[in-house]
């Protein structure tokens, strides 16, 4: 063999040699990553498994063709409670017998000034029924008047009540005496139907007692002692009142001593408080 065709086949086989030696390390890099890729794929899969991936929807179910059962209805039982068609009349709408029952009825029950009304109604109207009606409407109005009255008189004594209250509390002695003495002088009649007589009582006694202890304080001896014989001409049964007359008798005439001094700083005036 001519030696150029020996050594083309020397480079032929060399370069066979090369190239199936090459081949190896390719299938070997082809394996790993196909392994990788199914790797991935298992660890996509578990994840998706272990986190709660969502699963195929619920099934549907068709709704149900029972109709919903529908509550019965109940009717209230008829009210028991008696109907007054006069009660619900205005006096113009009344028939003249009703007038005169409702008229009569507020009389009795002291409501002067409805039963003025509903007489005055029926007098208007005339008919057989005017002689009652008219007999009825003067009744009603003299009562009517004497409870006005009544109650202007009863509601002046309050007035005049709070207001000796208050001049008791102010230290207006003088002025809370002539208000006291004239709610129960010379009659308590009005006092004791309000209720008022022990309290006005209680009052003028204190009074006095807290008069003379303002006077012994501002050293007025004389001034006590007709306090506290004006309390006892008023209210004999006031031990503390007796007891305190009994020590300014030594000092009417002056003289007045450390003893006197110590005594009458100790005296207390006395706080109203009305009995219920």
């Amino acid at each position: 063999m001519p030696a150029p065709a020996v050594e083309g086949a020397k480079r032929a086989s060399r370069a066979k040699g090369a190239k199936g030696g090459g081949g190896i390390p390719w299938l070997m890099i082809g394996a790993a990553g196909a392994g990788l890729l199914l790797v991935g794929v298992g660890i996509l899969v578990a994840t998706k498994f272990f986190m709660g991936g969502e699963g195929p929807p619920p099934a549907k179910v068709a709704p149900s063709g029972i109709p919903k059962p529908v509550p019965p209805k109940v009717t209230p039982p008829p009210s028991t409670t008696p109907v007054n068609p006069s009660a619900e009349l205005a006096p113009q709408d009344m028939s003249p017998e009703a007038l005169l029952k409702a008229a009569r009825e507020s009389d009795s029950a002291r409501d002067y000034a409805k039963a003025v009304a509903l007489y005055q109604e029926l007098v208007s109207r005339g008919g057989g029924l005017n002689s009652d009606a008219a007999a009825g409407l003067s009744t009603a109005r003299a009562a009517l008047q004497k409870q006005q009255a009544e109650n202007e008189r009863n509601e002046k004594f309050i007035k005049d009540y709070q207001y000796a209250l208050r001049a008791y509390k102010e230290g207006d002695f003088a002025e809370c005496l002539r208000v006291s003495w004239r709610l129960i002088y010379p009659d308590d009649t009005l006092a004791r139907q309000l209720g008022k007589r022990d309290g006005v009582t209680k009052l003028i006694r204190d009074v006095y007692y807290n008069w003379a202890v303002m006077d012994l304080k501002s050293e007025n001896v004389r001034g006590a002692d007709k306090n506290l014989r004006d309390l006892l001409d008023f209210e004999n049964g006031d031990p503390e009142a007796r007891r305190l007359l009994q020590f300014t008798k030594p000092y009417l005439n002056g003289g007045l001593d450390q003893n006197y001094r110590d005594v009458v700083r100790g005296l207390t005036y006395r706080p109203f408080t009305e009995t219920p």
